[in-house]
Order: structure tokens, then C-alpha cells, then sequence
């Protein structure tokens, strides 16, 4: 098996034992609605219009409705992912959202953010 071949199996295989794996993503979708959060912890609720794939971990305390995210204010790239969020929804890209496999509030955090 050539090097890259095996690097790729063992990268892969790494992901699937993370936390990671667990996580949720919404792909080609578009982001409905941007929400500080001025309850709780501090961040921001993005609610996403879109098929949900993958599995949902969190307790989703607005009754199941499983179609929102959460970034965290001690989340490190809190600014670039807020503002990735607003550019998607200001301009109504269609967006890849991966979730982290955590969760904050009973909603997933957000690992990234891709504009389409």
C-alpha cells in the first residue's frame, strides 16, 4: 500500500473514533436566521433551512426541532464564524455547516462554516 493510500485510511479512521463523528451537518443549505444568544452563555443561535445528515447528540430543548447551531463566545474563531454566517444569510449562499459533536445549550456547536 503506498504511503498516502495508508495515511488516508489511518486519518480516516482516526475521524471516525473523534468526537467529530458524532456530529451533524447541513450541506447546500441556506442559513434562515442569525440569533445572539442573551440568555445563557453568550454566542449566537444559526438556524439553517436544509436536510440535516448525520447523527444529533444534543438534548435540542425547542421541542426537536434540530435544525439550529450554536457558536460559542469562547469558541476561538467566534468572529470568523459570525461573520461567515452573515455574509451566507445577507446574500442567501447556499452553505456546508459542520457540526463539532458538542454541545452548548442543548444545541450543537458549529466546527465550521463553508460558503458554496
Amino acid at each position: 500500500m503506498q504511503f498516502s493510500k495508508l495515511l488516508r485510511v489511518v486519518a480516516i479512521g482516526g475521524l471516525l473514533a473523534s468526537p467529530i463523528a458524532q456530529a451533524s451537518d447541513f450541506l447546500g443549505a441556506t442559513i434562515e436566521a442569525v440569533r445572539p444568544d442573551s440568555f445563557d452563555s453568550g454566542g449566537v443561535f444559526i438556524r439553517m433551512a436544509g436536510a440535516r445528515t448525520g447523527a444529533v447528540t444534543c438534548t435540542l430543548p425547542d421541542g426537536g426541532a434540530n435544525n439550529w447551531y450554536f457558536i460559542s463566545s469562547s469558541n476561538p474563531l467566534m468572529k470568523e464564524l459570525l461573520s461567515t454566517a452573515l455574509s451566507a444569510k445577507l446574500s442567501e449562499r447556499p452553505v456546508d455547516v459542520a457540526g463539532a459533536g458538542t454541545c452548548t445549550q442543548g444545541y450543537e456547536d458549529i466546527r465550521y462554516i463553508q460558503l458554496n
